[in-house]
């Protein structure tokens, strides 16, 4: 969860749980193992079953982008600059006239 949004969560968080309590259920911490690691969790229980709840936020990969100096930098690395421009792999970018 991010920064920004963990104050809103939690607040709807606690407005949940009160609520479940009001109703005469429980609320109880519940500690499980995922990969070797402990995840600390609540689980709502209701007449016998419990419903864990995990506060999580969706997110999106978004692909990188090199910027025009990453690109300038990794096609010196191979040897060429661009069409027409050819540079020597030991050369710098300081002794490129090219660039």
């Amino acid at each position: 969860m991010s920064r920004p949004l963990a104050d809103r969560a939690l607040r709807i968080m606690d407005a949940l749980l009160t609520e479940v309590e009001s109703r005469g259920y429980t609320v109880e911490p519940q500690t499980d193992l995922q990969r070797g690691e402990a995840v600390h969790t609540l689980a709502i229980v209701i007449r016998g079953p419990t419903f864990p709840l995990v506060l999580t936020e969706r997110t999106a990969k978004v692909p990188y982008e090199l910027t025009w100096q990453e690109l300038r930098r990794k096609e010196h690395n191979l040897g060429v600059w661009g069409p027409g421009h050819w540079l020597d792999r030991s050369a710098s970018l300081d002794r490129c006239r090219a660039c």
